[in-house]
């Protein structure tokens, strides 16, 4: 038979993790039970709080001459020994925004901190605006990058705002396209960092805090089509990106950014992925807008559809109604359109798949070539695979060859989408409509980013505001005590 284990058995270490009260104006930390007792904490006991400025910790040691007792309740006849710790040194640890602790509790020693989640939030904070105030520039990360057209897009906005933007490191499995975007994207700099690889598979520590993360999560298990063309019901069905949600959550946690942008089709705002980010981002102290729009609203010919998250530390509020467009569509396709000779190589006879349009119009399959031209207000989506020729995205009639038709040029896709083509300069046709397809419509991220960057700058402005205030009224305190002064001393002349 087993020997029974003692009554002062028990952990040799336990973690609290607690919420701070309010008790008249005061910070007030409150421990009891049995954990304490384990600990040489027991009713009666003297206890000093000493502050250890290396960790930022409280501690707390048994001390004949402690100015605090360790006091007592009964429960079920038994004696329950209580902490109750208030003091200049929790007010100090406990400001604003920081209503958690984690306490460490061992034989002999109590640690108080502030809660990870509450110092993590509280870092960031401080990290963009201590950036923003000292003119410094912020910091920037990117999960699946590709060629950068969404990052660019948003240090334009930053940049519109007057605040600088410093690409810190870029994730992108896909070497061709990240390499085009290290060559021809002027958002890196001479310090940022390569990550050539899936996420997932990158050690964290490779990844350094950043201000600000943006992700464009691949959309091949949440679409329509992808659903579709991989049998699956569901985004974390997809064999490669389903569970990528994972990996992003895991570099948010260690990067720690004040605002995160996602991006992606509006379908997968429904998926099970995309309500497990939003429940751990406000666990984690972010608070999360989102949106959908649409290329045209937000001035581009091609009217692609897309939603984004935009998730910002909770010190901060995003003003959605200021998500504005920055530019005006074109009235036609035909201002963006390349004088394109009719006897250029680009031309092609399309008959078989004019043929198989009649097949498919007559089984009533729903599909049928996109033909736009130079009075078209607009066009539909144009994918990745636009250079594989396919029926259902835009394409122009030759002037006079029947049955003859283009693509639209890589210079005139980036038009329609709004993105600088020099991003895109010196490829192939197939990698410079992958990257294309795959990117965003740039002016809608322009915007994104003036927001983010207006939501920054009008929080300084606040603080600023605040801290002349504070100066105003010592000033007036001042004053007020110089004039007592003053008083004081006439009275004591008139007396004389």
């Amino acid at each position: 038979m087993s020997a029974q284990p003692s009554r002062t058995a028990g952990p040799a270490i336990s973690h609290i993790y607690t919420k701070i009260a309010d008790h008249r104006g005061k910070k007030r930390l409150w421990l009891e039970g049995r954990k304490l007792e384990r600990a040489h904490f027991v009713p009666g006991t003297r206890f000093s709080l000493t502050w250890d400025p290396e960790t930022s910790k409280v501690v707390i040691t048994p001390d004949e001459d402690g100015a605090h007792k360790v006091s007592r309740k009964e429960r079920n006849g038994k004696e329950i020994p209580i902490i109750d710790v208030l003091g200049k040194q929790i007010d100090e640890m406990f400001g604003e925004g920081l209503a958690r602790a984690k306490v460490t509790v061992k034989k002999g020693q109590m640690t108080i901190e502030v809660h990870p989640d509450d110092a993590a939030t509280k870092e960031r904070f401080d990290r963009l605006v201590d950036a923003v105030k000292s003119g410094r520039p912020i910091t920037t990360g990117a999960l699946a990058h590709g060629g950068g057209v969404i990052d660019h897009a948003i240090h334009a906005g930053l940049e519109d705002l007057g605040i600088q933007a410093r690409l810190q490191f870029a994730c992108e499995m896909d070497a061709d396209t990240l390499d085009q975007s290290a060559r021809c994207n002027p958002i890196w700099s001479d310090d940022s960092i390569l990550i050539e690889a899936p996420m997932q598979e990158v050690d964290i520590e490779d990844f350094p805090k950043v201000d600000l993360l943006v992700a464009g999560l691949p959309c091949v298990g949440a679409s329509r089509s992808g659903k579709s063309k991989n049998g699956i019901t569901a985004a974390e069905e997809h064999p490669t990106a389903g569970a990528l949600f994972i990996p992003f959550l895991r570099v948010v946690k260690h990067c720690n950014p004040s605002a995160i942008v996602l991006e992606n089709v509006v379908e997968y705002a429904n998926e099970i992925s995309a309500k497990v980010i939003r429940a751990t981002l406000e666990t984690w102290g972010y608070t999360i807008y989102e949106t959908t729009f649409s290329g045209n609203e937000m001035g581009a010919l091609e009217n692609r559809k897309r939603w984004a998250m935009i998730a910002v530390s909770n010190q901060f509020t995003v003003d959605l109604e200021r998500l504005l467009p920055v530019r005006e569509k074109e009235k036609t396709l035909g201002e963006v359109l390349q004088d394109v000779d009719p006897d250029n190589a680009i031309w092609k006879d399309i008959s078989y798949l004019v043929a198989k349009n009649e097949r498919d119009a007559a089984a009533k399959k729903g599909f049928s070539l996109n033909w736009v031209d130079a009075n078209s207000e607009k066009v539909g989506t144009i994918g990745a695979g636009y250079a594989k020729n396919r029926s259902t995205e835009p394409r122009i009639a030759h002037p006079t060859k029947e049955n003859w038709s283009r693509l639209l040029t890589p210079e005139e896709h980036a038009a329609v989408k709004t993105i600088p083509p020099e991003l895109v300069e010196g490829l192939s046709l197939t990698l410079a409509h992958k990257i294309l397809g795959n990117s965003c419509i740039w002016t809608a991220f322009r915007s994104v980013g003036r927001l983010i960057g207006e939501t920054v700058l009008s929080e300084v402005q606040e603080q600023q505001i605040d801290a002349i205030a504070e100066r105003q009224l010592t000033l007036f305190d001042l004053h007020d005590e110089l004039k007592q002064v003053e008083e004081a001393q006439h009275s004591v002349g008139m007396r004389r």
